[in-house]
């Protein structure tokens, strides 16, 4: 695997005297993170710097669920932290990892389940601590290949399930409030010739991910986001080492996400999601769709000496399941066929 270009040692005027050879190896949305020694024990860590303007609500919430989840070395572990004034830095645990980009497309057909594995081994835990993680990608799960073994981390944009159902149920609540008044307005209203206010039920709920990696429960600005929201994620990443394609979505913005869900699964079935989520989708014309095997086929040079089974396909249909409520979990993902080729002699 090819090396990253090292970036230029930085120092900070509160970390200096506890850890040495600081380099940067990422950046976010929220936070900027660094390689790092602890001149105390010479250990290699990973600091992450938190930007000012995070909520310190966010900053609790992220560090409390890094602390629920530890216990296992599918996740990243939070081995301490500082504040200096405004600043808040988190230690948590290194991983040398090979990037995604270097090796989705080279990598064989047991080696994408041993990743797929791994991938699923840290949702699972995750999830059974009722925990979504609502930003999977590949820069979030890192890995390397040769051993086989992956961390999931940054939990910045983390919720609890229990969270996610309070909103849901606050939103039906206000919904309730607003068409009572919409009803009081119309009798109201109903012998008046003056004009009618325009009263549009509100379409607020969490706007997780990343752009190209977000489920159309997302999209469609649903409240029902449950830890199968993760498993979508899992699904786009399974279709980068199946097309041969990464990024495989390109979208601009939410609208064009969908649009881009339509011309690979068809307006019908798309349409069909949009109502079970209480939301209508219009559009210009019927599109039918494609499968996902044809899709891979077309899209990937190497398809047929890569001589991925049908097992995998089967997998991803069910990782890509439209329906939040019939999606696949980690746990049964594990147990798939597909996932059982990571175990195999070579």
């Amino acid at each position: 695997m090819s090396k990253k270009k090292k970036s230029k040692m930085e120092k900070f005027v509160e970390l200096n005297k506890r850890f040495d050879q600081i380099e940067r190896i990422g950046q976010g949305t929220f936070s900027r993170v660094f390689r790092a020694r602890e001149i105390s024990t010479g250990r290699i860590v990973a600091l992450k710097r938190i930007f000012p303007t995070s909520s310190p609500t966010k900053i609790l919430r992220e560090m409390e669920i890094i602390h629920k989840i530890r216990g296992s070395d599918t996740v990243c572990a939070l081995l301490g932290g500082c504040r200096h004034e405004d600043q808040i830095t988190l230690m948590m645990t290194y991983f040398q990892t090979d990037d995604f980009k270097d090796f989705f497309h080279e990598i064989n057909v047991k080696q994408i389940a041993q990743y797929m594995v791994a991938l699923l081994r840290s949702l699972a835990h995750i999830h059974s601590k009722n925990i979504v993680h609502r930003d999977v990608k590949p820069g979030n799960f890192l890995y390397c290949v040769e051993t086989g073994k992956g961390m999931l981390i940054d939990f910045g944009l983390a919720q609890y399930v229990s969270d996610i159902e309070l909103i849901e149920q606050t939103q039906k609540k206000e919904i309730k409030k607003m068409k009572k008044q919409m009803e009081e307005e119309r009798e109201n209203n109903s012998g008046s010739s003056g004009k009618k206010r325009d009263r549009r039920l509100p379409l607020r709920a969490p706007r997780a991910g990343t752009r190209g990696f977000r489920s159309p429960e997302i999209l469609f600005k649903s409240t029902k986001q449950t830890t199968s929201i993760d498993i979508w994620s899992a699904g786009v990443m399974l279709l980068s080492f199946l097309s041969g394609r990464y990024p495989f979505f390109h979208p601009d913005d939410d609208l064009t996400a969908l649009a881009e869900l339509i011309a690979l699964f068809g307006t019908k079935r798309i349409e069909k999601i949009g109502k079970m989520l209480d939301r209508n989708l219009y559009y210009d014309k019927v599109q039918k769709g494609v499968p996902l095997k044809k899709l891979c086929k077309t899209n990937n040079l190497n398809f047929n000496e890569m001589n991925i089974p049908n097992s995998a396909f089967d997998l991803l249909e069910q990782l890509l399941e439209l329906d939040y409520r019939k999606r696949i979990t980690a746990e049964e993902a594990l147990k798939h066929p597909f996932c059982q080729l990571a175990f195999e002699e070579d």
